[in-house]
């Protein structure tokens, strides 16, 4: 009688454990460079979260304030700020959204008792370096932000005059 069976050899074994090893380092170099891929979207989003929020928070509060009269550019003590004029209940508010101590704040307070308001009275905002405001004659107003990051952002809004 004769054997059929074949001699097994060490290829046999070794073929499909190398297999089964490309496929595994295959796909943890994926996973990894996937991972590096992430963590850079979320630097970048950090890195700009600050000056975009700032101005996008800045620019929502002139829309919502956007009447005859309604908005200024003026100064708070020494800062740079916005007045947004309100009356209510026949008792004028002025909101001032102004730059001062590496902060912007906002601040409401009764148009009477405003000159009794230190600078850094109100909410602290966001943490930024240099906050600008600025209005031309054509009744736009303009924003430079910069954070503590070093990124820069720019926004314009045209004021509503009646």
């Amino acid at each position: 009688m004769r054997n059929d069976k074949k001699k097994s050899g060490p290829m046999e074994y070794v073929f499909p454990i190398l297999l089964f090893l490309i496929f595994t380092l295959s796909a943890l170099f994926i996973i990894l460079f996937a991972a590096q891929i992430y963590q850079k979207i979320v630097d970048n989003s950090s890195r700009n979260y600050s000056a975009n929020t700032a101005l996008a928070y800045v620019t929502e509060k002139v829309r919502q304030a956007d009447d005859s009269d309604g908005i200024e550019v003026g100064k708070f003590h020494d800062a740079d700020a916005l007045l947004l004029h309100n009356n209510i209940n026949d008792v004028d508010y002025i909101t001032y959204i102004y730059f001062a101590d590496g902060k912007l704040y906002e601040m409401t307070a009764d148009a009477s008792r405003v000159s009794d308001m230190a600078i850094g009275s109100g909410t602290a905002i966001l943490d930024l370096v240099d906050f600008t405001i600025q209005e031309d004659a054509a009744h736009l107003i303009s924003f430079h932000c910069t954070d503590s990051s070093g990124n820069t952002s720019d926004a314009m809004v045209a004021v509503c005059t009646e």
